[in-house]
């Protein structure tokens, strides 16, 4: 009776304390209460159903003892005495009574420590769900999932100082996207502002005064001011390569005003000292950088767009958006690019088929083509490479005629369709991309006219033709199909042109010393529109023996104003195609960018002649 009373009583304790657990997925403090008071009461019961034993124990002893006297009554009565055996039955009756009701308790004991036991682990389960419970009821602190871009660069990045690079694409990547400039220059030649807000240029020229951004913070969160432009310009001038200390020897010192406002004073008078300061690669001291964060060679630090994260040379450049950036409103949706460093088109095109990288840009046309078709990929194409082809206008192109009779009998429409495979289309020595610049149409002696050059050849005496040679680098992108369609169309004109491909270092002394009769460079945008038709030093006989009346429309294609220069810089591609000095354009091919229509929804090119990579990265939109 006191067994499977006990029994119950610890059945209906364990019953409490799982609903207490089950609570406990809803309540987690009114469940780790529930468990500790059925625990206490686990316990109680057991020490009850100890105390039950206690007695039952007690009153086993004592039947004994009661035993123990009756048979010794029970010896010192005569064996017949009736009264003395009833006495011993009834001993004995007890004894046996008191045995049952010990081992009954003993048993209950054994069942109370055990459902006691069962009691305890159920409560310790409950307490653990409990637990659980208030670790559940507040949102999870997962790591929050990153949104990342992958596209791939075809070149490796050089270093992370401005100060010491070259310019170019090459370090780009880095340049444009983790620093800035005051200023920035769009492919069709404007300057705007980006660190700085307003500048003027005084009227002689040689003071320019920048209001900058106020509210602006670098990387490591300290505020972007003046003296940091001070630091960084000064810093580039003193310890730059000679490249960069070449683009600031008009620059005769720069000055913090207030927090606000620097002054850049120069020694001569120039307008296109500004574009220097918006240079688009970011090259020289053209970066903003911060004394706060000196380490500008392996961690840098600016107030871009993005920040770095990592490189690894020739194969990774990690970067994350800077999600604290001044202009929140041209940040992408993404939260993480990877520029992976591929050279080989194979390779490009195996990782983007793999979906490895989202974006790449094939070097050579024929990748482009042969991707054309595939309807899982969006090709865009930008104006991106040409070749100009210079005559030495020394010896054998001294004559004028000679010169014009090549620039006349040149097929560019042949170039660009069997060279470039049709990816490219004739144009002259300014890029497309610059609004007022004139192309083939508009200037004289590009449109081709092979019995005209004839004519011309013959007036001037060479009636049995010319035979030139034409030197040109063995690299890339210098294909020989290129010079040999030139070839071919040169020779229907009666010039005989024998090609001469050398090895790079061969080439360059030849070039930029006017030892050669015909050869070509490949070029590209420029900020500066000044570049597209200033002869090179050294690379033809100088313009004072050929054109000197080109000098002063040099000098004030320099001095121009943005508005003043689109006039003056037609003026001078006219008059050097009416004298077919210093060279002449051919074609622009085009590069083709490729990407993933499962991968990215948009990616714009068109920044990307300039060298910016800022443009591209910041519109990459993930698709989906």
């Amino acid at each position: 009776m006191r067994a499977s009373r006990i029994g119950r009583l610890l059945g209906l304790l364990l019953v409490l304390v799982l609903v207490a657990a089950g609570c406990g997925a809803e309540e987690d403090t009114t469940a780790a209460d529930a468990a500790a008071a059925a625990q206490a009461q686990a316990e109680a019961a057991a020490a009850a159903a100890q105390a039950e034993a206690d007695t039952a124990a007690a009153e086993l002893a004592q039947a004994q003892a009661d035993l123990q006297a009756a048979e010794a009554a029970a010896a010192e009565a005569m064996e017949g005495d009736e009264a003395a055996q009833a006495e011993l039955a009834d001993a004995a009756a007890a004894l046996e009574e008191a045995e049952m009701a010990a081992e009954e308790a003993m048993m209950a004991v054994e069942e109370a420590e055990m459902a006691a036991e069962e009691a305890m682990k159920a409560a310790e389960a409950a307490e653990a769900e409990a637990m659980a419970a208030t670790t559940t009821t507040e949102p999870a602190m997962e790591e929050p999932s990153i949104i990342e871009v992958v596209v791939s660069e075809d070149s490796d990045i050089y270093n992370f100082d401005p100060k010491n690079s070259a310019g170019g694409e090459f370090d780009a990547p880095v340049f444009t996207t983790i620093y800035e400039a005051l200023a920035w220059t769009s492919p069709s030649g404007d300057v705007l502002p980006r660190l700085a807000t307003e500048w003027t240029i005084s009227e002689d020229k040689m003071t320019y005064t920048f209001k900058l951004r106020e509210g602006v913070k670098f990387h490591n969160g300290a505020d972007f001011t003046a003296h940091d432009v001070v630091y960084s310009v000064n810093r580039a001038v003193s310890q730059g390569i000679p490249m960069v200390q070449q683009r600031a020897q008009n620059l005769e010192s720069v000055t913090a005003v207030d927090d606000y406002t620097v002054v850049y004073q120069l020694k001569q008078p120039s307008t296109a000292f500004l574009l220097n300061i918006a240079d688009t690669t970011g090259l020289g001291f053209s970066s903003i950088l911060t004394s706060t964060a000196p380490a500008h060679g392996t961690t840098p630090v600016g107030t871009g767009p993005f920040t770095f994260v990592s490189y690894v040379p020739g194969s990774e450049l990690v970067l994350d958006v800077n999600r604290d950036y001044w202009d929140p409103s041209v940040l992408p949706s993404y939260d993480r690019i990877r520029v992976r460093i591929i050279k080989e088109d194979a390779s490009m095109v195996a990782a983007l088929r793999s979906g490895e990288v989202a974006l790449i840009h094939p070097t050579a046309t024929a990748t482009a083509r042969s991707l054309r078709d595939d309807a899982d990929f969006t090709i865009v194409d930008t104006a991106s490479r040409t070749f100009w082809i210079h005559a030495s206008r020394v010896g054998a192109t001294r004559d004028e005629a000679v010169v014009k009779a090549l620039w006349l009998s040149m097929d560019r429409q042949a170039l660009a369709d069997i060279a470039f495979l049709g990816e490219a289309f004739p144009w002259s020595t300014s890029h497309p991309s610059v609004a007022y610049g004139l192309g083939p149409d508009d200037l004289p002696n590009y449109q081709r006219d092979v019995e005209e050059a004839k004519r011309i050849l013959a007036e001037a005496g060479y009636t049995d033709g010319i035979e030139l040679v034409f030197t040109y680098p063995t690299r890339v992108p210098y294909e020989d199909v290129f010079f040999e369609v030139l070839q071919a169309s040169w020779a229907e004109a009666g010039i005989t042109v024998n090609l001469n491909p050398v090895e790079q270092a061969v080439w360059i002394p030849k070039l930029i010393n006017a030892d050669y009769d015909l050869s070509a460079t490949d070029q590209g945008w420029y900020s500066n529109p000044y570049r597209y038709v200033l002869p090179r030093t050294g690379w033809q006989a100088p313009p004072e023996e050929i054109l000197p009346e080109l000098i002063p429309e040099l000098d004030a294609l320099a001095a121009a104003s943005q508005d003043e220069r689109p006039e003056i810089f037609q003026r001078i591609q006219v008059m050097e195609a009416e004298n077919v000095y210093p060279y002449t354009g051919t074609v622009y091919a085009n590069a083709s960018h490729v990407y993933r229509n499962d991968l990215l929804a948009n990616a714009d090119l068109g920044t990307y002649i300039t060298g910016d990579k800022r443009v591209l990265y910041l519109s990459l939109v993930p698709a989906g």
